[in-house]
């Protein structure tokens, strides 16, 4: 079975004419690799058409890009569209890409909208980091401050003492619901004993 370059319709031979559209089957000189890739981004097998439109990316084919974006522009399969549109932004970049991707950012289709909404959200953050006005910039609260004297205060540790064994010994006693043991009070033997030595 043969597929018809013009119309998608199956033929049972590639010499005869389509039985759908009446136009040659056979593919026309000069047909190369990539423009097959680009035919089947109108495939009617939605995960041919998907296939294609990610080889098309990765192979950096910029003569796709028009079928490309025409693709995402008809959504008619999301995971095409999705596929499209990922390869589009890795062949022409995302500053070429710019307005038609917050065009996007509103699309209908929530896998499209999703993935232009993040590569604008990344892009902005790389012109910020890249930009040395904003690449400078710290934001400090005073918390943060490292001469503050609150900072240090806020960050230390406190030094296992005293007070934070008690601390430790009284929580564990509540939860057994008991008292809390020598570490922290004296027990209840222990008084008696020192009532009687006394």
């Amino acid at each position: 079975m043969y597929w018809c370059v013009h119309c998608y319709e199956l033929n049972p031979a590639v010499d005869e004419p389509c039985v759908r559209c009446g136009r040659p089957v056979k593919r026309p000189a000069g047909f190369s690799y990539n423009d097959q890739l680009i035919w089947a981004l109108g495939h009617p097998d939605g995960d041919r058409a998907a296939l294609a439109a990610q080889t098309l990316g990765r192979r950096r084919v910029r003569a796709a890009l028009p079928a490309l974006r025409q693709a995402v522009q008809e959504c008619r399969d999301p995971y095409l569209a999705t596929a499209a549109l990922r390869s589009a932004i890795e062949i022409a970049g995302v500053d070429e890409l710019a307005p038609w991707l917050e065009d996007l950012t509103r699309c209908d289709s929530f896998m499209v909208r999703t993935v232009a909404q993040r590569t604008v959200e990344r892009a902005r953050v790389i012109v910020a980091a890249a930009d040395p006005k904003t690449a400078n910039a710290r934001i400090r609260s005073p918390h943060r401050s490292r001469g503050s004297r609150r900072c240090r205060r806020f960050h230390r540790s406190p030094s296992p003492g005293r007070k934070s064994v008690e601390r430790r010994c009284r929580r564990s006693s509540a939860i057994r619901g008991r008292s809390a043991g020598p570490a922290c009070s004296p027990s209840r033997s222990g008084r008696s004993r020192a009532r009687r030595h006394s």
